[in-house]
């Protein structure tokens, strides 16, 4: 596979695994409107850029850290290695909250059973 082909199944692997972490997220309770707002307005790589960017924490990572599931957060996903291609410090920068490419995937059950540990 050519490295723009691959490129391509990460952004939409990332993209998929974002809306299903979204669904995840609302069966937990969390319904995580402005996230849904960011990922149609952005895309999921952009959104999970602004996220991780922004010197504030976000809504969400508070949100899930009261639900006792910080590792659902887009924060934690960036960090997978299998997301490394897209999002890396020479992508989304460096400081506190350096991480995703902007173009986007993730799997909830890893999402999930990595913060259950």
């Amino acid at each position: 596979m050519d490295a723009p082909t691959e490129h391509t199944n990460h952004i939409r692997r990332f993209t998929t695994d974002m809306a299903t972490g979204v669904d995840e997220l609302a069966r937990l309770g969390y319904p995580a409107l402005i996230l849904q707002r960011m990922l149609v307005d952005h895309g999921a790589v952009e959104a999970a850029r602004r996220l991780v960017l922004d010197p504030k924490p976000s809504y969400g990572l508070w949100g899930l850290r009261e639900l006792n599931r910080p590792g659902a957060s887009v924060e934690m996903w960036v960090l997978l290695p299998w997301y490394e291609p897209l999002c890396s410090t020479s992508r989304f920068g460096s400081g506190r909250n350096a991480s995703c490419d902007c173009s986007t995937s993730m799997s909830t059950a890893n999402v999930a059973s990595s913060s259950r540990a």
